[in-house]
């Protein structure tokens, strides 16, 4: 084995293997200041070049120049020769990904995210319909990205998902709701750096006017319910002749119902608009209820969705369709003003 020595504190070593030569360089504690280094090539030329780069950083940078591998210091010099082009600095590249895709890796999945997600909306107050809203799109949504990180995906993903459903407009746009709320909620907890959902342009909804029952349906209807459906027409009747709104009267409990008082009460809690309100109960409605006044429980023991597909049946029987947009509470407002502008003209 022969042992050439070029630069202080670096030994060449020729070694033969069979049929095979390389050399061997040994960098000791005189060169890098530290541990020793020892690297194989296949000839004399690659292996004095190697030491000679190390000693130029070296008097460039001193011996922490050593404290990277020559694995790394190889990858270094390769990323600077790839980053030249773009005129872009190795310090720039590594902010730009610890700030946008260090977090990835630590990131958590649509499934694992969903129920904290609901959580939160329920610890900020929103009502139980509308907790109950977010499952069911979240229920949906998970269906399709339930095991994809929530901060790998992007636009064109959920464009692509909503372009392939068959869903309405309305329907596409509470979606798409559901989904900036998320992403949101998720980009405040730090799990995502961009949102998604923010360019995608809502759906376009037709202008759809308030429907009303003509008093004619509105009998019908109420006949109906009292032939079919006893337990719906107390909730008919409710929004028929005191104008609340669907979610308000599916909560209501019969302590908030005072007939001796002519009026019923829909809490804060409960209301659309969180507002407290006292709602003048009718004659007509007073009539109807008295007789069927019970001290405690909820006049509808059942979900909304229920409350929907019992009265679309009745509206059916009665013979009423296509059932108009929210007919019950926007036909109360036609009548009651109807029959307050009369009054107002008997009285001049």
């Amino acid at each position: 084995m022969a042992r050439v020595k070029q630069i202080p504190g670096a030994n060449f070593y020729k070694e033969q293997i069979g049929q095979w030569t390389y050399w061997r360089v040994r960098l000791g504690k005189k060169f890098t200041g530290d541990k020793a280094i020892v690297r194989r090539f296949a000839g004399y030329s690659k292996a004095l070049e190697w030491v000679e780069g190390l000693a130029e950083e070296k008097e460039k940078h001193g011996s922490e120049v050593f404290a990277l591998t020559h694995d790394q210091l190889t990858e270094a010099r390769a990323t600077f020769d790839r980053l030249a082009e773009y005129n872009v600095s190795l310090t720039a590249v590594v902010d730009h990904w610890i700030k946008f895709q260090a977090p990835l890796e630590v990131q958590k999945t649509f499934s694992e995210l969903e129920e904290e997600f609901i959580t939160s909306r329920k610890n900020i107050g929103c009502k139980q319909s509308t907790l109950t809203q977010y499952r069911s799109y979240m229920k949906v949504i998970c269906e399709e990205f339930g095991a994809t990180k929530a901060a790998v995906v992007v636009q064109p993903d959920l464009e692509d998902w909503l372009s392939e459903s068959d869903w309405a407009p309305r329907t596409r746009k509470n979606y798409l709701v559901t989904l900036m709320t998320f992403f949101e909620w998720a980009r405040d907890r730090g799990y995502i750096v961009r949102n998604p959902v923010e360019r995608i342009p809502k759906p376009i909804l037709d202008d759809r006017p308030p429907g009303e029952l003509a008093p004619a349906q509105a009998a019908r209807l109420l006949k109906t319910a009292a032939e079919h459906d006893w337990e719906l027409l107390r909730m008919v009747a409710i929004q028929l002749f005191a104008g609340l709104r669907r979610s308000e009267v599916c909560a209501l409990e019969w302590s908030e119902v005072d007939v001796s008082e002519k009026h019923l009460e829909v809490k804060g809690i409960k209301s659309k608009t969180r507002q407290r309100r006292l709602v003048t109960i009718q004659k007509p409605l007073v009539e109807f209820l008295r007789n069927r006044h019970v001290d405690s429980g909820h006049l509808w023991s059942l979900s909304i969705d229920h409350y929907g597909e019992r009265l679309s049946q009745i509206a059916e029987k009665a013979e009423i369709g296509p059932w108009p947009h929210n007919a019950l509470r926007h036909s109360f407002g036609s009548y009651f003003y109807a029959l307050t502008k009369k009054r107002k003209r008997r009285c001049r």
